[in-house]
C-alpha cells in the first residue's frame, strides 16, 4: 500500500509484493523489500516507486535460497543489512540456520552473524557502529515437516553487535532488552539520539517501548489495552509490527502499523536515516 501523508489518501501500490515484509528506501530513492516464504519471492528487492517495477538484489546466499527475508536496514555506505528467519511456508529449506546477512553494492551477500535463533527485526545506531536485532522464537517451525511435539518458544530478546569500520561484527553480543515469557519485538527504527523504538507485542503490554542504547526505558506508546486475554470472541487488538520515521517535514512523525492499520504520530523526537548519513530528506 502506498499513503500519501499531503492527501492522506492510501492507495495500491502493488498487488504482487511477493510478501513483501520489511520495507526502507535507499539513499538513491528505490524501495527496498523483504519478500518472505509461503510461496512469496524469498529474496530481497529493489522497486521503482514511479514504474512499479522490481529487480532482485539478491535471494541466494552461496547458491542456496534464503528462508525468509524478514526486515532490513541500509547503511551510509549503501549496504544492505537484512534478517532471515522463516515463520510461515511449506518450501523445502535449503539454509540450515537462520541468519543475519548483509548486501553490498557489487551485488554480494556475505554473513554477518548467525548468533540468534529467529532474527526478525534490525536497525542501525546512528553512527553505524552498533547493529540492533529482535531475536522473535515464537516456536512455530514450519520448514518441511512439522515436528513433533512442536518446538518451544525460544528468546524474545534485542541484541547489540558492535561493528568494526569494515561493517562486520567485532565482539560480543549484548542483550540490552529480554522480553521473558511474552512475546518481543517485530520491527524497529532509531531516533537523532540513538533511542531504538521497539514494536512490543506482548498482550500484558502492547505498544512501542523506546530504549536507550543500554536497553533502559526513556518511554513507552499504549497502541492497545494491558493485560489483554484473547479468546475466539475476542483477538488481540492493538498489536503493532513495524515502525518508522518519516522524511522531510515527518522527520519528527513516527509511522506505525497496528493490526490492520497504519498509524502515524507526530513526536518531539527526530528520526534518524542511516542511509541518508542522518538526513531528514
Amino acid at each position: 500500500m502506498r499513503f500519501d501523508p499531503k492527501t492522506k489518501e492510501t492507495t495500491v501500490f502493488t498487488d504482487k509484493s511477493g510478501k513483501a515484509n520489511g520495507l526502507i528506501f535507499d539513499a538513491q530513492g528505490y524501495l527496498l523489500a523483504c519478500e518472505g516464504s509461503d510461496d512469496g519471492g524469498r529474496r530481497v528487492s529493489r522497486w521503482d516507486v514511479k514504474t512499479g517495477k522490481s529487480k532482485t538484489v539478491a535471494d541466494r546466499f552461496r547458491g542456496k535460497r534464503f528462508n525468509a527475508p524478514n526486515d532490513l536496514c541500509v547503511d551510509a555506505k549503501g549496504r544492505i543489512y537484512f534478517t532471515d528467519p522463516r515463520y510461515l511456508g511449506d518450501e523445502p529449506r535449503e539454509i540450515e540456520y537462520r541468519a543475519v546477512y548483509r548486501i553490498d553494492p557489487d551485488g554480494s551477500v556475505i554473513e554477518i552473524t548467525r548468533d540468534t535463533l529467529k532474527p526478525n527485526g534490525i536497525a542501525l545506531s546512528p553512527d553505524g557502529r552498533t547493529l540492533y536485532v529482535a531475536d522473535h522464537d515464537n516456536g512455530e517451525d514450519r520448514i518441511g515437516e512439522n515436528t513433533d511435539p512442536p518446538p518451544l518458544p525460544g528468546p524474545m530478546k534485542i541484541y547489540a553487535f558492535p561493528l568494526n569500520e569494515e561493517g562486520t561484527v567485532s565482539g560480543e553480543r549484548r542483550t540490552i532488552v529480554d522480553f521473558g515469557d511474552q512475546a518481543g519485538c517485530d520491527g524497529m527504527t532509531i531516533d537523532a539520539a540513538g533511542n531504538i523504538y521497539l514494536t512490543a507485542r506482548s498482550l500484558k503490554r502492547p505498544g512501542i517501548l523506546v530504549v536507550n542504547p543500554d536497553g533502559e526505558e526513556v518511554a513507552f506508546i499504549p497502541t492497545g489495552p494491558p493485560n489483554q486475554k484473547p479468546d475466539a470472541e475476542h483477538p488481540p487488538v492493538g498489536i503493532p509490527s513495524n515502525a518508522e520515521f518519516g522524511i522531510g517535514d515527518e522527520i519528527n512523525v513516527l509511522y506505525v502499523t497496528v493490526d490492520l492499520e497504519l498509524w502515524r504520530m507526530p513526536l518531539r523526537s527526530k528520526g534518524y536515516h542511516v542511509q541518508f548519513d542522518g538526513q531528514g530528506r
